[in-house]
Parts: C-alpha cells; structure tokens; sequence
C-alpha cells in the first residue's frame, strides 16, 4: 500500500519556494521598469511564474494556480511583443504580486487561500486591450483515440532526479498521483 503523504510537509516546502519564487519576479519588476524591453527579464518572470503555477497546482492551490497563470499570460503577451509595458501595466503586475504573497502567507498559517477574481481579470484586461483579437482558425477534424486493450499488466518505472532538481519531492507527488 502507498505510503500516505505528509502535506503538512509539503505545504511548508511550497511556501519556501513560492517566497523564492516572489523574490525574483518582484526584483525582476525593477529591471524590467528600467529596461521594459529586456528579453532575458521578460524570459526569467514568464519562467519563474511558469513554475510557480506548476508548483501551486501540484498543490492544488486553485487561488494561486490562476493568479499565476494570468500573470504568465501578462509576461507571455510582453514577450511576444503584444503587450508594451508601462507604468499601467507595471502597477497591475504588482497587483498580482501583491496578490501572490497574501496568498502564500494565508497558505502558510491556514493551509488555504482567498481567490482574488478582480486581481486576474485586471491582469486579463491589461493583455485584452493591448491585443488585436485573432482571426478565428478552422476546426480540424477530432481524431479518434486508439484503443486500449486491458490485460492486467503493470509497469515499473525508475525516475532519478538530478542534483539540481528543483522539488523533487512535489514532483514525485505527482508521479504518485
């Protein structure tokens, strides 16, 4: 039988790398308002956001898995050149910061956090304005799954983690679940 997970554990690990996480994208707003157009910023905020979702939806933190989501959208459309940033769009980038840290300071003390719907359609809004709609695609045609065949076989599977893994152990949750 699996051993039953400790997510007391893990929930102290998240915050520790959620407030590393918060560290580098509020220092990376600092550079990105002194250069708005510094791709190696944009790349490095769009990343660390990247995997502050992954880790707050291994977590299954929805509050912080859709405010960083919509941040990732944010520092996607700044670098792919639909979003020009401005003391605007900067102040809603804090926004959702500011919005981060409450969240991860309630995980910490209460185990749960409070959505913040008005912080992600604010950082929605910043991109809908600045971005042309796209012209609709044509649906392709579904392809049918192939089918599975059930004959009670089972896998094993080794997985070795590198040294500089970052979370391993919320990683191997989810290759558990």
């Amino acid at each position: 039988m699996a051993k039953e997970l400790d997510m007391n554990k893990y929930s102290k690990l998240f915050v520790g790398e959620a407030r590393e996480c918060l560290r580098i994208l509020n220092e990376s707003v600092l550079l990105l308002e002194k250069d708005p157009e510094h791709a190696e910023t944009i790349d490095q905020m769009f990343r660390t956001c990247h995997s502050m979702k992954g880790m707050a939806a291994m977590m299954n933190f929805n509050s912080v898995t859709e405010t960083a989501h919509a941040l990732e959208d944010v520092f996607a459309a700044v670098r792919d050149k639909k979003l020009k940033v401005d003391s605007t769009v900067t102040d809603t980038i804090l926004s959702g910061l500011d919005a981060l840290e409450e969240m991860v300071s309630s995980i910490e003390t209460t185990k749960t956090s409070q959505a913040k719907p008005e912080v992600v359609a604010a950082l929605k809004a910043a991109i809908e304005k600045s971005v042309p709609p796209e012209p609709a695609k044509k649906q392709k045609p579904e392809k049918k799954p192939a089918k599975e065949t059930q004959r009670g076989e089972t896998t094993t599977v080794a997985i070795k983690f590198g040294r500089r893994c970052s979370l391993p152990a919320a990683r191997a949750i989810v290759i558990l679940k």
